[in-house]
């Protein structure tokens, strides 16, 4: 996508997740500073809002998601096996990074509601322009 090459989409810490929680706060820790390093800007989502634009509700599961894409962008990355869950979050956090920087930070909370149906024509248009193929 043209305008936005060097900015990195990270999805934040799901807060309530249970299980290696200081492991993926050091990776997260590591990955930030080293951006910071190499002075590539970068912007988090909320994992409720990877899970509302892939999956269609904040409850979506990464198998939710992924059937989401599957059916709704034809893309399938179900071959490689579970590395294809991260690439269907990957495909939807560059797409909400997308969303973000032309609508920018103050936009940006009200459009990812996605509840208004002309509000999600808008999207679906501007991320055609971007070259994602996402029906909202």
């Amino acid at each position: 996508c043209k305008g936005w090459e060097g900015i990195v989409g990270i999805e934040n810490y799901a807060f309530k997740a249970k299980g290696k929680l200081f492991q993926i706060g050091e990776i997260g820790g590591i990955l930030k500073y080293h951006l910071g390093n190499l002075t590539l800007p970068y912007t988090l989502f909320a994992p409720v809002h990877v899970k509302m634009m892939g999956g269609g509700h904040s409850k979506a599961s990464k198998f939710d998601i992924a059937m989401n894409i599957q059916k709704k962008h034809h893309l399938d990355f179900s071959g490689l096996g579970d590395l294809s869950y991260d690439l269907y979050d990957a495909y939807t956090i560059a797409a909400l990074t997308a969303l973000k920087l032309d609508y920018g930070n103050d936009q940006y909370s009200s459009i990812t509601s996605l509840a208004n149906p002309s509000m999600k024509e808008k999207l679906r248009k501007k991320l055609t322009e971007k070259g994602f193929q996402y029906s909202l």
